[in-house]
């Protein structure tokens, strides 16, 4: 037992040192410059501002028994064009290019991982989806094109 133990806390001090790496990689650090310059960006606060009142309304007319259909098509189309506004803003726009990187460096990491576990590596959906095997021929749509 004390040595499954031992076993056990390798994998946590392996894992602990796999996610210091991934803190100090230059992806991660460019993820979180662009987080900071997004959110010092007046114009992405009030967008961002925007878009929460409308996702708060939205969260109090679905909590109704029976939601007012226009009012929800109407802050969900709210909510849709603030995000593309949004990405419209040169600091979100690289705020969200740097995120997708750093996703895209954590499905690596994950599909290193599965390679050495399992002998197969997947054809690169990272979907996140449970049960995915990363082969999308037989794919109910997760929406990843891959």
């Amino acid at each position: 037992m004390e040595e499954m133990n031992k076993s056990v806390q390798e994998v946590f001090e392996r894992t602990h040192a796999l996610a210091h790496a991934l803190l100090g990689s230059d992806i991660y650090q460019a993820m979180k410059a662009a987080e900071e310059e997004a959110m010092a960006d007046a114009e992405a606060g009030k967008a961002m501002g925007e878009y929460l009142e409308h996702k708060g309304a939205l969260e109090e007319l679905l909590a109704q028994e029976n939601p007012d259909a226009a009012k929800l098509n109407e802050h969900s189309t709210a909510m849709e064009d603030i995000q593309n506004r949004m990405q419209s803003i040169p600091s979100v726009a690289k705020m969200t290019e740097a995120r997708g990187e750093f996703s895209n460096l954590i499905g690596q990491v994950n599909q290193i991982i599965s390679f050495v576990i399992t002998g197969e590596m997947g054809d690169g959906c990272d979907c996140g989806d449970e049960g995915c095997s990363g082969n999308c021929s037989g794919c109910s749509g997760c929406g990843s094109i891959n």
